[in-house]
């Protein structure tokens, strides 16, 4: 980057615009121009002729999954991944915008996922400051990390945690030592240890994790209290999540530069125009290869369930008749990834709730939380239930001026 205006915008309610905030400060490359200002986000400044924009937004509103996908067309791709991921997320798909990253080595691809009113009101707040933005990524992917390390960014009551380039998580911070391990148990430690990036010295909170986490080697460092300035430097454009794709994709900024190039434009307009002749013929073609591919998979659901009366979408019915069996089997457990990917928003909205400690076996989750009062607990019971997917019970008792509970979480499915 060279001369960049990073803005980070703080978390506010859906739909409340007026009282969206935002950091701002300026960079020549990775030097930063000016100490940083927090204000209204209406009050914004304009972009610098010659200066990027580059805005990180709230990772608690964002979800990042990895899943398998072809080598191919990235348009084409990013048609295909609602379908890739919509067994990892229990939100319905045609309400929810998705951003893909580059392809990683090991063939997976890894998918930000964010409520399409969310990047609205982004998007929208930015709008009435009068600026465009170049690059929205969520903050998460904006925290500075060694390969094979994970990287904490303590900020205020919040923990941004980066386990890899495009992965990573937020979490209230009396949380973050359960969901550290949650991960540590599902993926092992990593390679270069933990490092913590905290105001002051933050030993003692290393010592919780180092107690917490004996197999890991947690080291600290201080960011002198600007979390803003360190993931204004740690941002790497070639290593995050731009989520202004697909519908949110910027706009060209022609400029009238189209003018000298108007005979190569009619030139390419009757090139793009045979092109288009030969597309449809393949179009064609493909359309009749797709009609014997549907009735060969018509014929395979009717040999693989000769109950069926009607076949109308076989691939869908293929796949529900699948779960249907696996459910009958007792093969629908949810696995300890998917009961945290789905349960971790509820906790981390109650705020009022401190999570101690998480159990997981055979398809349930015991989860031992502690809160100020009861009406707290009941709160984050209704939370859960009514993600639609858990059966959710609960076990309370008072001690003190606090109530501890219990909540056993067990998938529908098992």
């Amino acid at each position: 980057m060279a001369r960049t205006l990073f803005i980070r915008l703080h978390p506010f309610e859906p739909g409340d615009l007026a009282a969206a905030e935002a950091t701002w400060l300026r960079l020549d490359g990775a030097a930063v121009r000016d100490a940083g200002h927090r204000g209204p986000a209406a009050r914004l400044p304009r972009p610098q002729p010659g200066e990027r924009v580059c805005v990180c937004v709230p990772s608690t509103d964002i979800l990042l999954v990895p899943v398998r996908l072809p080598r191919g067309n990235r348009q084409r791709l990013l048609k295909a991944v609602p379908y890739a991921v919509e067994e990892q997320i229990i939100d319905d798909v045609d309400e929810l915008h998705f951003a893909l990253a580059p392809r990683e080595e090991d063939g997976r691809w890894w998918v930000a996922v964010v409520d399409r009113i969310r990047i609205s009101d982004w998007l929208e707040v930015l709008a009435g400051a009068g600026i465009q933005p170049h690059l929205v990524v969520p903050e998460v992917l904006a925290v500075p990390r060694e390969p094979g390390q994970w990287a904490v960014l303590v900020d205020g009551e919040r923990a941004l945690v980066r386990t890899g380039t495009f992965d990573g998580f937020a979490t209230e911070l009396g949380n973050l030592p359960v969901m550290l391990g949650g991960v540590l148990e599902e993926r092992g430690p990593p390679a270069g240890g933990i490092h913590l990036l905290f105001p002051g010295d933050g030993a003692t909170f290393r010592d919780i994790l180092a107690q917490a986490h004996p197999e890991v080697t947690v080291t600290a460092a201080d960011h002198g209290g600007d979390a803003t300035r360190l993931l204004a430097q740690g941002l790497d454009p070639a290593a995050c999540i731009n989520l202004l794709q697909g519908r949110y994709a910027r706009e060209p900024e022609w400029s009238g530069q189209l003018r000298p190039w108007r005979t190569a434009a009619v030139l390419a307009g009757v090139w793009l125009a045979a092109q288009l002749a030969v597309d449809g013929y393949r179009y064609l073609k493909a359309d009749g290869e797709a009609m014997l591919l549907q009735r060969h998979m018509e014929t395979l659901y009717r040999q693989a369930f000769p109950d069926a009366r009607r076949v109308v979408n076989p691939l869908a019915q293929m796949r529900n008749r699948v779960q249907e069996l696996r459910r009958r089997t007792g093969g629908g457990r949810a696995s300890l990834r998917e009961m945290l990917a789905r349960a971790a928003p509820s906790l981390t909205r109650n705020r009022g709730v401190t999570v101690r400690t998480i159990r997981y076996r055979q398809g349930e989750l015991d989860i031992q939380v502690e809160a100020r009062d009861l009406a707290a607990i009941d709160r984050l019971k209704r939370d859960l239930a009514g993600i639609g997917e858990f059966e959710v019970e609960s076990q309370s008792q008072t001690r003190g001026k606090r109530v501890e509970s219990r909540i056993r979480i067990r998938s529908r499915a098992t």
